[in-house]
C-alpha cells in the first residue's frame, strides 16, 4: 500500500469515528436507551474496532514518515521533519496574513507580503516533496 492510500484510509476511519461519536451522543441523550439497546453496544464495539484501526494507521504512517527522506531544495530531511516545517510555515503565513489585513497602519504591508510570498514558495516546495513521496513510497 502506498503512503497516500494509508493516509486516505486513516482519514476515512477518522470520519467514521466522528460519525459514530456523534451517533453515540444522540443515543446517550435518550433516557434508558444505553442500558437496553443492543445497537448502543454494537456502536461502542464498532467504535473500539475503528479506534484500533486508526491507531494502527497512525503508527504505520509515523514509522514511514520517520524513516523516509525527501529532498527539499538542497536539503535532505525526513518526511516527519518536513511535515513539522510545513505546519510552522503555515502558521507563519496565517499570522502574517492577519497582520496584513489588520487596520494597523504602522506595519510595512509590502514587506510583509514579500515575506509571506517567500514562505508560500517554501510551503509549495515542501508540499510537493511530501506528496511525491506519499505517492511513491510503499509501506506494509
Amino acid at each position: 500500500m502506498l503512503v497516500s492510500e494509508a493516509i486516505e484510509r486513516k482519514n476515512t476511519i477518522k470520519q467514521s469515528i466522528d460519525e459514530l461519536d456523534y451517533y453515540l451522543e444522540k443515543i446517550a441523550s435518550i433516557p434508558n436507551v444505553r442500558e437496553s439497546s443492543p445497537v448502543y453496544n454494537e456502536v461502542i464495539n464498532n467504535m473500539f474496532d475503528l479506534l484500533d484501526k486508526y491507531q494502527s494507521h497512525i503508527i504505520l504512517l509515523y514509522n514511514s514518515n520517520s524513516t523516509t527522506t525527501i529532498k527539499v531544495g538542497e536539503a535532505e530531511i525526513t518526511v516527519a521533519i518536513a511535515v513539522a516545517l510545513l505546519r510552522t510555515i503555515e502558521e507563519k503565513i496565517s499570522i502574517l496574513t492577519k497582520i496584513i489585513t489588520s487596520d494597523d497602519a504602522s506595519v510595512s504591508v509590502p514587506d510583509l507580503i514579500k515575506q509571506r510570498d517567500k514562505w508560500l514558495e517554501e510551503k509549495i516546495l515542501i508540499k510537493q516533496a511530501i506528496e511525491q513521496s506519499n505517492n511513491s513510497t510503499e509501506i506494509d
